[in-house]
């Protein structure tokens, strides 16, 4: 009787866990969009300065400023294999994003990893895409298929090092690996800025695992 109570109880904390993730999950993605924007503004700038990738920068603003998700990717495919620079590969971010919004999940993954795949793109190109690919993919990518896309030593040199980490430890909770998971949110919980989000979700999950 106790293991029929023992299984319950770890169900609940799963769904628990897997409806906190899928609140916060649009919360995450329009902060890591938020980032994107910063970088291509700061790109968009330096290049309009220098006055070499004008076109793209224009065709990129035509492109993500449309409101039908086939013209936007559409122009961003435009952009994505017209161009040399980095700006193609925010529009490859960006069609991945669409792909998302759409339901188009499969598409999504398999042009995320594309993205990622592809040595010449951005570090930060490279890390987002990753990012979104396991996020998609959470419930059933395994810890080590996660450890293959993004390893520990990655993590520790990436700009979004604490995103991985709690993708790590809400992968963990899943597998009921807590001990791992409340490892992993405490470090969290002890690195980041207490008036971020990250720091505000790390200490909600430690509260579900306890």
């Amino acid at each position: 009787m106790s293991d029929i109570f023992s299984q319950i109880d770890s169900d609940l904390r799963k769904d628990k866990v897997l409806n906190f993730f899928k609140k916060y999950a649009v919360i995450i993605a329009v902060l890591l969009a938020l980032i994107i924007m910063i970088f291509v503004g700061y790109f968009l700038i330096d290049n309009i300065k220098r006055n070499q990738y004008e076109t793209s920068i224009i065709e990129y603003l035509n492109a993500t400023s449309k409101t039908d998700p086939i013209e936007i990717i559409e122009g961003l495919n435009n952009i994505e294999s017209s161009y040399e620079t980095l700006i193609s590969g925010y529009a490859s971010i960006n069609i991945a994003k669409t792909l998302i919004e759409q339901g188009k999940l499969i598409e999504a993954q398999e042009k995320l990893i594309e993205i990622f795949n592809n040595n010449n793109n951005d570090k930060l190109i490279i890390d987002i895409s990753k990012y979104f690919y396991i996020m998609l993919k959470i419930d059933d990518i395994t810890q080590k298929e996660i450890d293959d896309i993004v390893n520990d030593e990655a993590i520790k040199e990436s700009s979004l090092k604490y995103l991985f980490m709690e993708l790590k430890g809400i992968k963990a909770l899943l597998e009921k690996n807590e001990d791992a998971a409340e490892k992993i949110f405490n470090e969290i919980f002890a690195n980041v800025d207490s008036q971020s989000e990250i720091y505000i979700r790390a200490k909600k999950f430690i509260d579900i695992i306890n």
